[in-house]
């Protein structure tokens, strides 16, 4: 064969997709689809490590060892039989303790505690409010009151209608003297 020939047939072998084509001038690199192929990934360890572990709590068999994605895993025996069968639930799988870690407040959680205080804070505004409304309306009448009295007092008049002059000279040697 001609070699110009084997160039046409490379070429016509080496054909690309449109989709290759039209995206031919991007970069191959595509955080999106990195991401979402981690995720995969992750998602399809996560399976076989749920898989695992059912596949442990059936078997009875004692195990020192077992195998994992490449890695050795010790299991519970190997701490002490005591310690195992304290954990060891009725179906035969193992109980383990999930260390307990004092969590930072979340956001929803900070939120929610500061509308707890916020209630708070307009609730003793509210009690604080009906103090002052008690105190005043108790003011305002015993004030009323006062005046009442002091009015009955220097209306008063004799048996024969005149005004008792000693309460209104009294009153007016009060006001003097005050101010």
């Amino acid at each position: 064969m001609r070699p110009d020939l084997n160039a046409k047939k490379a070429r016509k072998q080496g054909a690309i997709s449109l989709n290759a084509f039209a995206g031919g001038r991007k970069s191959t690199y595509d955080k999106r689809i990195k991401i979402q192929r981690d995720q995969n990934l992750n998602a399809r360890k996560v399976n076989e490590f749920r898989k695992f572990k059912q596949r442990d709590a059936a078997s009875t068999t004692e195990q020192a060892v077992q195998k994992y994605d490449g890695k050795v895993l010790q299991d519970a025996t190997a701490r002490g039989d005591n310690e195992e069968d304290k954990r060891r639930r009725k179906d035969g799988a193992i109980e383990y303790k999930k260390a307990k870690k004092q969590k930072k407040a979340t956001r929803l959680e900070r939120i929610h505690q500061q509308n707890e205080l916020e209630r708070q804070a307009a609730q003793e505004e509210k009690t604080q409010a009906k103090l002052q409304a008690a105190e005043a309306a108790r003011s305002r009448q015993a004030a009323q009151k006062s005046r009442k009295d002091k009015t009955s007092f220097l209306k008063r008049k004799t048996h024969k209608g005149q005004p008792l002059m000693k309460n209104q000279i009294d009153n007016l040697l009060s006001k003097i003297q005050s101010g």
